[in-house]
């Protein structure tokens, strides 16, 4: 339900209906409104003090840190690692390259490489 009001299904969009069911899901929860909640988030399109709670953040901390948390949370599902787990990564290395800059891009992309070959050699 969550979603037809997230993305408007009805016509119009009402982000605080969606947050406010998306909230309800994920404290029981629910890795699909973790996920979501994260994306809403990391977008900073409505920080509310449901979303705060649920990542276990304060009004004024950096949406990607809330977004952070909340897809740490959701990937704890078995059946939500891969998704969220790739949304974790995702912003932490957003974060990473916004507060070192390209330093981050050298780092993360040697790191991507040494993990490449660690898992050709482990082939061989």
């Amino acid at each position: 339900m969550a979603d037809l009001h997230w993305y408007g299904c009805q016509g119009t969009r009402n982000l605080t209906a969606a947050v406010q069911l998306y909230a309800r899901a994920a404290s029981k929860g629910d890795p699909h409104a973790l996920f979501s909640l994260a994306l809403i988030a990391e977008e900073a399109t409505l920080l509310d003090t449901r979303i705060h709670a649920l990542a276990g953040t304060q009004q004024g901390d950096e949406p990607l840190l809330v977004a952070e948390n909340l897809f740490r949370r959701c990937a704890h599902a078995r059946h939500a690692l891969v998704p969220c787990t790739l949304a974790l990564w995702r912003v932490k290395a957003i974060r990473l390259y916004r507060r070192y800059g390209h330093g981050a891009q050298v780092l993360l992309g040697g790191a991507a490489l040494v993990g490449v070959a660690s898992c050709l050699r482990r082939r061989q």
